[in-house]
């Protein structure tokens, strides 16, 4: 998947994105390390209980959105866990 095609997949569930971050934003006030697998997993959760599932999460879009998030949020990148960049 390209980038192009992650980022068309946000535009296309823009339910899903704004649930990403509000959920990223709220764990990264805690102040504790976190990623966004982590994240995706916790969304997925919620979703699977859910009657009204709206969306279902791409692990391709994972990194790409968390990147996005931190473009977004730069005060947060030493909280995230990013395999292969966290030593």
């Amino acid at each position: 998947m390209t980038d192009l095609e992650k980022e068309e997949w946000l535009k296309n569930n823009p339910l899903a994105w704004e649930e990403f971050k509000r959920l990223s934003y709220k764990v990264a006030r805690t102040g504790k390390k976190f990623s966004f697998k982590a994240v995706v997993e916790k969304l997925r959760w919620e979703s699977y209980f859910s009657y009204e599932s709206k969306y279902k999460w791409s692990n391709s879009v994972t990194k790409y959105a968390g990147m996005k998030f931190l473009k977004e949020y730069p005060q947060f990148r030493n909280q995230v866990i990013i395999k292969g960049q966290n030593k």
